[in-house]
């Protein structure tokens, strides 16, 4: 439909879009500029401070993170599976 149009039909149609598209931006900007900024409400009335925390947790070990199984492992269990359980696995 465009083609069937004038050249210059064509360019005002551009800068019509281009106009539009820099307005719309522009709006957008402007609206992000002027929202509050929000502080960070704490979930928990009686929240322990950092300074609590090692205070309680001084001297005391650090558990060791279990290990990964192996790869091979990983994939043998799921030989032969579909594709949506392993997606929910992952």
């Amino acid at each position: 439909m465009l083609r069937t149009q004038s050249r210059h039909v064509r360019l005002s149609l551009a800068s019509l879009l281009t106009s539009s598209v820099l307005e719309e931006e522009s709006a957008l900007a402007n609206h992000l500029e002027s929202q509050p900024s929000r502080k960070v409400k704490a979930r928990y009335a009686n929240a322990p401070s950092d300074e609590e925390l090692e205070e309680r947790f001084a001297g005391k070990p650090i558990p060791q993170l279990p290990e990964d199984a192996p790869w091979s492992e990983i994939i043998s269990a799921n030989i032969g599976k579909t594709i949506k359980p392993i997606e929910k696995w992952l």
